[in-house]
């Protein structure tokens, strides 16, 4: 992946966190994409609670979530989630 391409993959990673169209289609193994699907998910959740204003209740555990994922998400493919 070229630098360009990276961000690329960054601002549409963004994008759909922030629940914007990216209208990218991202192909890989089904381990890095699943690991993909989950902390994009775990981010755009922790996102919106945030945004709502949601209690530390809500929050505390959907950070723990992301955190697992990002965590994931680095084994899977060597590369740490910058969202």
């Amino acid at each position: 992946m070229t630098q360009r391409d990276g961000q690329e993959f960054v601002r549409a990673c963004a994008k759909f966190v922030l629940g914007e169209s990216t209208g990218v289609r991202i192909k890989g193994s089904p381990g890095r994409l699943a690991a993909l699907q989950e902390v994009l998910h775990a981010s755009r959740d922790l996102y919106v609670a945030l945004e709502s204003a949601k209690p530390l209740s809500v929050v505390g555990p959907l950070i723990e979530r992301k955190s697992r994922a990002a965590a994931k998400f680095k084994s899977e493919t060597g590369t740490p989630w910058l969202l």
